[in-house]
């Protein structure tokens, strides 16, 4: 109850900053907050979108009010919608973190969905997810060890059958790139990989599909 609460007030407040104050860099914050508030708290998608727009009038938040709606869709699993609103923010980016949260969400749109399509039996859109492994390829290269990175490199590695670079989207993850030992508690992990993915190509064998699935 409490939380509920402190939600309403929360909403309360913001609501009230953009009524008294003139456009700002403030104002579009709030209405950015108020957009994630909506979607997150309420399912109110369609009211969300209308803060995440009013907040784009705000010419410098422009590319982050657009990561909003791609996480937004995202969560909906809209794919295609999280996709066009990655682009929109790579377009409006000026910022190096802008533009690598864009990479990233329309990396994730096309990875995502194509582990969903997998996973109901479907076959995976060659050229978007080749083109997700490229992008993520040259992200893991560029940010060695981020977390989302380097599952997602590994998750698209893994549907496009490339045994090496998920071994380098592991390795990575934990931090053991460069050919180092995988620490403590996972080495015996890293030691069945190191063995199994320099060779794997997906679908592999029953045996090393039981073998990676026992790892990861």
């Amino acid at each position: 109850a409490n939380y509920s609460h402190n939600i309403v007030l929360q909403k309360q407040i913001l609501e009230r900053v953009v009524s008294i104050q003139p456009p700002s860099h403030d104002t579009a914050d709030a209405e950015r907050h108020l957009g994630r508030m909506c979607w997150r708290y309420e399912k109110q998608y369609d009211q969300a979108y209308v803060h995440f727009r009013k907040a784009m009038a705000g010419k410098d938040v422009v590319a982050a009010a657009w990561l909003d709606v791609a996480d937004m869709e995202l969560s909906r699993r809209h794919y295609e919608d999280a996709g066009k609103a990655a682009d929109a923010a790579l377009a409006a980016a000026s910022l190096p973190l802008e533009k690598l949260g864009a990479q990233i969400k329309a990396a994730q749109s096309v990875v995502d969905e194509t582990v969903l399509e997998r996973l109901a039996g479907g076959a995976a859109q060659t050229r978007e997810i080749g083109s997700a492994f490229t992008s993520l390829r040259q992200l893991v290269d560029e940010q060695s060890g981020l977390e989302i990175v380097s599952r997602l490199f590994l998750q698209v590695s893994l549907l496009v059958g490339n045994g090496p670079a998920a071994l380098t989207a592991w390795r990575a993850y934990f931090r053991a790139d460069g050919g180092a030992a995988a620490p403590g508690a996972i080495a015996a992990a890293g030691e069945t990989l190191s063995r199994l993915l320099p060779d794997w190509r997906e679908p592999g064998n029953a045996e090393s599909r039981l073998a990676l699935i026992c790892v990861l």
